[in-house]
């Protein structure tokens, strides 16, 4: 248990401060066709993004790390890194894990699958670190997020 007086408590207790305070949007994923090009891209990182991106969208619901992204587009993890960094302002896992999360409201949205398969479905190994994650992005539980949705209904 941490000290009241440590840092990983107060970074802990900031952090449950700002999710508390922020409003429950979900996170914002760029689909492939609205990623254009601009002049000052190198058209080679755009590509590779664009591949990258086109991957992580048909195997989200399988492991994948920043290696199989590499390999999958033959470039080297930190040109992997870069290419997601320079066109999408974000890291691969940062994004493949908002990808899996927006496919999940979907899921709770349209479905009545279980959280556990849910969770399994987009690519979490399992419901409690879903449950996790699901919280950090979305300010509440996937559980608690449909049962809002239906009250709302």
């Amino acid at each position: 248990v941490p000290s009241r007086y440590s840092r990983d408590y107060t970074h802990k207790r900031q952090r449950n401060a700002s999710l508390s305070k922020s409003p429950i949007r979900p996170p914002q994923i760029t689909p492939i066709a609205e990623i254009n090009a601009p002049n000052s891209y190198n058209s080679i990182e755009y590509q590779r993004t664009k591949q990258l991106l086109e991957y992580i969208h048909t195997q989200y619901n399988q492991p994948i790390s920043l290696k199989s992204l590499a390999l999958f587009a033959n470039i080297s993890e930190r040109e992997c890194f870069r290419c997601f960094q320079k066109i999408l302002h974000t890291t691969p896992m940062t994004y493949i894990t908002k990808y899996r999360i927006s496919t999940a409201l979907s899921l709770l949205q349209n479905t009545t699958l279980s959280i556990t398969e849910i969770a399994l479905s987009v690519g979490f190994n399992s419901s409690s670190y879903f449950s996790k994650i699901f919280r950090e992005y979305m300010g509440s539980t996937p559980l608690q997020y449909r049962k809002n949705l239906s009250s709302i209904i």
